[in-house]
């Protein structure tokens, strides 16, 4: 579940400004959408949170992705949650993602979905969670989340994915602006990915299994605030997010494999590569 919240906005807003808000964000998306091509990234999201009434509420978190300054397509995601609050700190959550990845060619080999009219592919995404927050003082905050996720069909590096993150957050409250940086850590285990043959040092063949095991990390940077006085129940976030994937040594589980060296070209192959990004983004909230 990806979204960063915005503490400082109150809920309060009339039915009529409800509706209007609600059709702006479906309607004005893009109608488009395993890995991504590595570099630098920037993401365009909006993030709707409607409370139904004290325990149940439902958000939806819509992303829109393109590499780098050229601004060529990667990818659209849209992430519907339905939430029940256990009591004021933790909540517990159910969701359903789809999401469009522009085609490259390294997918053939590996996906056989149809790829649309505009040359992407679809994915599928069920989670379960929950979230445990802990206010620390008048200003500070600390945010957990643990979910587990099912991807369909199947991910070259995993078809179930464990996530961990951990937020720390500061409200300012001497302004309107209600300015809140962040810094938020992401960690994530890789389950029953399509296995892959593993090499021994002397360059033959040892397992054939999946790369099960922490394989990812994300750390974001960011500052939430208020843009409007009178408008409270809208909010900017604005962030830094940086993801890295790496292995642990001496499980035999590794990413990145280096095939042996041809005989004739000399040359290594490097199966299911270490996918790398940086990302700059803005989102806009909407609590309703």
């Amino acid at each position: 579940m990806k979204m960063w919240y915005c503490p400082t906005l109150s809920p309060t807003i009339n039915m009529k400004n409800k509706l209007f808000l609600i059709l702006v964000v479906l309607f004005t998306q893009p109608v488009f959408s395993q890995d991504i091509l590595d570099g630098d990234k920037v993401w365009y999201s909006t993030y709707l949170n409607y409370k139904l009434n004290k325990k149940i509420y439902f958000d939806d978190y819509l992303l829109l992705s393109f590499n780098g300054l050229q601004h060529s397509f990667s990818f659209f995601q849209n992430d519907f949650n339905i939430n029940y609050a256990l009591s004021k700190k933790a909540t517990l959550y159910a969701g359903y993602s789809y999401a469009m990845y522009n085609w490259i060619p390294e997918y053939k080999t590996a996906y056989s979905q149809n790829i649309s009219a505009v040359s992407t592919i679809g994915f599928n995404k069920a989670e379960v969670g929950g979230k445990y927050d802990i206010s620390i003082g008048k200003n500070f905050k600390i945010d957990q989340d643990l979910a587990a996720q099912f991807y369909f069909p199947q991910l070259e590096k995993y078809q179930f994915r464990f996530e961990y993150s951990i937020k720390l957050s500061y409200k300012e409250r001497k302004t309107s602006f209600r300015f809140t940086p962040f810094v938020q850590g992401v960690i994530f285990y890789y389950q029953n990915g399509i296995p892959v043959h593993y090499y021994k040092d002397d360059g033959s063949l040892g397992d054939y299994k999946s790369p099960n095991g922490f394989h990812r990390y994300r750390a974001k940077f960011g500052l939430s605030f208020r843009p409007i006085k009178s408008f409270k129940s809208m909010g900017i976030v604005l962030y830094y997010n940086i993801q890295k994937e790496f292995n642990i040594s001496g499980f035999g589980n590794d990413l990145n494999i280096k095939t042996p060296l041809g005989n004739i070209t000399n040359t290594q192959n490097i199966i299911y590569p270490f996918n790398n990004y940086n990302v700059f983004g803005i989102q806009l909230n909407f609590f309703l």
